[in-house]
């Protein structure tokens, strides 16, 4: 059992692990305290200096043990299942041997298949740089690593591995690149259909972390970035934690000491790199339990319960990563791994919430294969189904379907992601109503044209539409090309865009492919369908449209339409069918000169006045002095 080879030398530690409780007393002895237990907590350092280990590698080993041991033993919610889960093996895993020596020298490809239970680390990195066919799992030497293949002859990151493995007792471990058969479609779909159950089981994930620069390649490399080695992970972890000299100054109470702490860099946090923006990687992360980073910063740790690092083993105080990284991937991951929703996220409209902040952020990763861009989100959904338990079409639930729709192209001028090429010939397609179908990273925040950039964790929403029906698949003999359609009932306007451009009023394009195919000034019409109306106050409400236009017509006809007004001889078919170019978002305090709701259905008292009586008592529209634009429409959009 793994407790067993995990067991953790808590005699001679007990006295190290006193947790530092920092509390407001202006003492020096309180002080004096706080730095002595911080000097305590960097306990690799001690282990070093007084011989506890004879090397460092062995000291960091020493520390990693007691984080799996602390966690395997001592926190529940990082041992428990969504009700319904049923966890798979993946077909094939490494055997390290019997590991009577911390040494591998050579390891062997297993199936799976024959036994019940396997206890493995998963790895997550980003592939070598120029890896050799030699070096993986294909046709050509499969029958050579099922019989026994020398480490020596691996990539060194897979060496690294092998010896975290073994000096923790370990004796399997999972690596895409040795554990699916590469250069097979058939093996690679089954196997990445998996992800969930691989990552979600594994003992731990070993993350390796970016390294130092490589300007030297060869051509066809794939990046200048290359993982973390073991050693440089272990150097860092070697250095002095308390950075900079504590004045007297500094020492006047524990907030000043904080404070102190803070500016000088003194509080560990795991670097981004490029891991952090690859595709792949993105999965790997949010459905690991545990995850052991090796970086150039040392080594860090990242469960359910805790954040900790080797300088700081008992945990991290507080969030100190970048945008609140650490904080946010344990609240989007805890209930995905655990069936446990915090009080935060109790309700379906929270998980779907959390599922578009992860849209959100997935939507900013970098693939080599533009096809793998839904694929690599198939393990994250597995997870989500068991807490939402409804199906799920490109990325969109099917309770939240009207809500998901309202996504933008994220424009920001400072993004670094807004051109992101690749040479994939079969690139992805999508219906133009899923993000997926765009090239840029997407955003669902609701912000107002007034306040853009504004972020709020609760939502103010009514719909302006009904959803009819959503359908979505895989086309035919493809693995790139998806297929579907969106059916809605709801208020359709036809409307030149140039309508569009006025105070209150945002335009946000959707970047498809190929690039710049609509040159909106150019369209003779546009449609609006407003989908929602949202709003955090009286004075910021806001109605949130999609732009259509007709599927397979001609859009640039010659002449454009006249004039502002829309089109009342607007007719609708069961047969007509609309694509999405963008979204339109309409301040309400502007709508009164551009309503787009139906005239017999618009709530606005002013938008009423415009209709009179008949003598039979009926409601009549004089379409010449209506506000109101939209027609009650049923459309497909594809």
């Amino acid at each position: 059992m793994v407790s067993n080879l995990l067991d953790t030398a808590r005699g001679w530690w007990a006295w190290a692990f006193t947790p530092v409780v920092p509390v407001l007393d202006t003492s020096g002895s309180a002080c004096q305290e706080l730095v002595e237990g911080l000097r305590k907590d960097n306990l690799l350092e001690l282990l070093i200096e007084e011989g506890r280990e004879g090397h460092e590698l062995e000291a960091c080993i020493l520390i990693i043990k007691y984080w799996l041991g602390e966690c395997w033993n001592h926190h529940s919610i990082c041992q428990s299942e969504p009700e319904g889960w049923v966890p798979e093996l993946p077909r094939r895993l490494i055997y390290l041997g019997e590991l009577s020596t911390t040494s591998v020298e050579e390891i062997k490809i297993i199936d799976t298949e024959d036994h019940a239970n396997f206890q493995y680390i998963a790895v997550s990195y980003r592939w070598p740089m120029c890896l050799s066919p030699n070096q993986q799992l294909n046709e050509d030497t499969r029958d050579a690593f099922y019989s026994g293949y020398p480490v020596s002859r691996l990539h060194p990151l897979y060496a690294d591995t092998f010896k975290v493995a073994a000096m923790l007792g370990i004796k399997y471990v999972w690596i895409d690149a040795l554990c699916i058969l590469q250069g097979t479609d058939q093996d690679w779909c089954a196997e990445a259909s998996k992800v969930a159950s691989v990552y979600g089981n594994s003992i731990f994930t070993l993350a390796y972390g970016d390294g130092p620069d490589k300007p030297d390649l060869e051509p066809g490399c794939r990046s200048y970035h290359g993982s973390c080695r073991l050693e440089e992970a272990v150097r860092a972890a070697s250095r002095p934690f308390l950075q900079g000299k504590l004045t007297e100054y500094d020492r006047r109470s524990p907030e000043a000491l904080y404070h102190w702490l803070e500016a000088n860099g003194n509080f560990p946090t795991r670097p981004e790199g490029e891991i952090d923006r690859r595709g792949w990687a993105f999965q790997e992360r949010l459905l690991s339990r545990r995850i052991l980073s090796v970086t150039k910063d040392g080594f860090f740790w990242d469960c359910c319960s805790l954040n900790a690092a080797d300088c700081r083993p008992l945990g991290l105080r507080g969030d100190f990563s970048p945008k609140f990284r650490d904080l946010e991937e344990r609240r989007l991951k805890t209930p995905l791994l655990t069936g446990n929703a915090s009080r935060e996220v109790a309700l379906d409209s929270d998980m779907y919430f959390l599922w578009r902040r992860i849209i959100e952020k997935y939507s900013h990763r970098n693939f080599t294969y533009d096809r793998d861009r839904l694929v690599a989100l198939e393990g994250v959904v597995q997870r989500f189904q068991t807490v939402i338990k409804e199906p799920c079409f490109l990325g969109m639930w099917q309770g939240d379907v009207l809500r998901s729709l309202v996504w933008f192209c994220d424009t920001d001028p400072d993004s670094p992601y807004l051109s992101r090429s690749n040479n994939d010939p079969f690139e992805l397609r999508a219906p133009s109503w899923s993000w997926a179908s765009v090239e840029s990273p997407i955003g669902y925040r609701l912000w107002h044209p007034y306040q853009r950039y504004a972020a709020h964790n609760i939502e103010s929403v009514t719909l302006c539409a009904k959803l009819e029906g959503i359908d979505a698949k895989l086309a035919p003999g493809s693995f790139s090309t998806y297929t579907g359609t969106v059916s809605i009932t709801g208020p359709l306007t036809k409307i030149t865009p140039g309508t569009l451009v006025r105070p209150g009023c945002k335009v946000i394009r959707d970047s498809h492919r190929p690039v710049n195919r609509f040159v909106f000034s150019q369209l003779q019409h546009v449609y609006i369908l407003p989908i929602l109306k949202a709003g955090y106050s009286a004075n910021l409400q806001a109605y949130y449209c999609l732009i259509l236009v007709e599927a397979g017509l001609d859009l640039f006809g010659p002449g454009r339409a006249a004039g502002p007004k829309p089109d009342f001889g607007l007719q609708m078919n069961f047969e007509m069918k609309f694509e999405r170019v963008g979204l339109f978002v309409v301040d309400c305090a502007t709508r009164h000169n551009l309503c787009f709701n139906d005239p017999f259905l618009c709530p606005n008292e002013e938008c009423k006045k415009r209709f009179s009586l008949t003598n039979k008592g009926q409601k009549k529209r004089h379409f010449t002095e209506a506000r109101c634009l939209g027609r009650t429409s049923f459309l497909r959009i594809v």
